[in-house]
């Protein structure tokens, strides 16, 4: 049924209001052959269901109308599909954001407790062996490059 009303709705909309066989205005609707009719063209449909003008744009506009009533509610659908894939987006966007703000303070946390326990014993070598800061560089610097 959909497929016959899609097809005689794409008729429908170049349709002009007259029969392109006889140049007469429609006046009925064959539903066995899906055509619309004049009155001369009546006589080759005998014993075929009819369908008034009238009746039959009716029923197209009311099918028309559902479907777009159908569409409507569908589009609301996928709206509201839509916020909630951006909002839990968000969320986890925010989320991402705040775990990596968290690394970077406890890293930079760990780096200042390691800076400290370095100073420390860089201090305690100093002091042992009564040499200054540079040259203490400078011998570290031996041993590295050793």
């Amino acid at each position: 049924y959909q497929r016959r009303v899609h097809g005689i709705l794409d008729n429908i909309v170049g349709m002009s209001d007259k029969c392109e066989r006889h140049n007469a205005a429609f006046t009925s609707y064959c539903k066995g052959c899906e055509e619309i009719l004049c009155d001369e063209c009546l006589g080759n449909h005998f014993g075929h269901d009819f369908e008034e003008k009238y009746s039959f744009l009716k029923n197209i506009s009311k099918n028309i109308e559902v479907k777009l009533t159908s569409l409507a509610s569908e589009k609301k659908a996928w709206e509201k599909r839509q916020e909630l894939i951006t909002k839990k987006n968000n969320e986890m966007l925010a989320g991402s954001i705040s775990e990596q703000r968290e690394v970077v303070k406890k890293l930079r946390s760990l780096e200042m407790i390691l800076l400290g326990l370095l100073k420390g014993e860089f201090e305690k070598v100093r002091s042992a062996t009564g040499i200054d800061k540079d040259g203490l560089s400078n011998k570290i610097k031996e041993v590295y490059d050793y």
